[in-house]
């Protein structure tokens, strides 16, 4: 009896991370179920052209998409699989990998393609900035001047972004903006607001332990003011998964929250933007998204 292939798109970006998915094409070669099978391999030309990539796939009811990358990445290849049938699927080579870690999905990419062979299926929420979707955490303000800075950066990985962070933090104005849900408004002057359907930005910094992918929610993580003296704390509680009990961090759980303000510096799983003038709803679609873990 034979067997009808799963047809895979692999989805590369080629400046993606610290360069891991150079070797990805030898790997797959010698470590893809071949039996199960049948693969393409595209790399991505621009900004965006993930998204069109991943939605032709679907269209043409590919069995997955497999997003070789980072965040970004992962984020474009998800955008153009919403409310589709082609499942997900991550190659993590970026410098954070947030998704791929609190999913637990293998860094090492010969075990990340042996999961592939014999994955379970998950359903995630997707969660929506504005017109911008994202799928772990995006943010306004320091999170979002770290990316942006982090962006212009010609090294990657996490020892980079830890200097940038050093470097930024204590310089770093509170940012100022108006929140508001079921008509209660609450203006803030904040250094920090991030806005988690996963539980940690990459490389195991927790920002929000009780995060889930699939409960249809978001959680809001804030920071009013940084005390230097308890920062060395507040990094411990960071990694060590519990950053809600420090003092300095709140977190409260949403399904929809409006916010406006001016010229906020922003990101969405690690893209960053800025908001000039801007009034936008942050909402969720629940388990909208299918992935394989």
């Amino acid at each position: 009896m034979q067997i009808i292939k799963k047809k895979l798109r692999f989805i590369v970006n080629p400046i993606s991370g610290v360069g891991k998915q150079r070797i990805v094409e030898d790997l797959l070669y010698r470590f893809l179920d071949h039996h199960l099978f049948d693969y393409e391999i595209c790399y991505t030309k621009a900004p965006r052209h993930a998204i069109d990539l991943s939605r032709e796939a679907a269209l043409f009811n590919y069995y997955a998409v497999v997003a070789v990358g980072g965040d970004g990445s992962v984020n474009e290849v998800a955008q153009g699989l919403l409310n589709s049938t082609t499942l997900l699927a991550i190659l993590p080579c970026g410098s954070g990998n947030g998704l791929a870690r609190n999913l637990k999905i293998p860094l090492d990419l010969t075990e990340a393609i042996k999961k592939i062979n014999t994955h379970s299926i998950k359903n995630l929420d997707a969660g929506k900035f504005g017109s911008r979707y994202f799928f772990n955490v995006c943010g306004i303000g320091f999170d979002g001047h770290v990316s942006n800075v982090f962006s212009k950066n010609k090294k990657r990985g996490f020892s980079t972004y830890i200097k940038v962070v050093i470097k930024e933090v204590f310089n770093y104005k509170k940012i100022i903006a108006s929140f508001s849900n079921n008509n209660t408004v609450f203006p803030a002057a904040r250094i920090l607001n991030s806005i988690c359907i996963g539980t940690q930005y990459g490389n195991n910094f927790y920002i929000s332990p009780n995060s889930k992918v699939d409960d249809g929610m978001f959680e809001l993580v804030m920071i009013d003011r940084l005390i230097w003296y308890k920062l060395p704390a507040l990094v411990y509680y960071a990694f060590s998964n519990q950053i809600n009990i420090s003092s300095l961090v709140k977190i409260q759980s949403y399904t929809t929250l409006h916010i406006s303000g001016h010229n906020l510096e922003c990101h969405v799983d690690g893209e960053p933007f800025v908001l000039n003038d801007c009034s936008i709803d942050i909402t969720i679609e629940e388990k909208a998204l299918k992935i394989m873990v």
